[in-house]
């Protein structure tokens, strides 16, 4: 099944820094959706911010 991906579109996750609130947002970037990455604390949310950032500059 596809669905439409309006890439206009903010998706938010929560649990952003690992497991697969991490691979949501890695999904979401490779589509060309932009993301909100959230998560308790700072960690691995940077390495998680930078791996989106790249991959929505492909």
């Amino acid at each position: 099944m596809k669905y439409k991906i309006d890439k206009s579109a903010v998706v938010a996750v929560s649990g952003a820094s690992g497991g697969i609130g991490r691979a949501a947002a890695v999904a979401f970037a490779r589509r060309g959706v932009r993301v909100a990455l959230l998560a308790r604390g700072d960690e691995g949310l940077e390495g998680a911010a930078a791996g989106a950032s790249r991959l929505l500059r492909r």
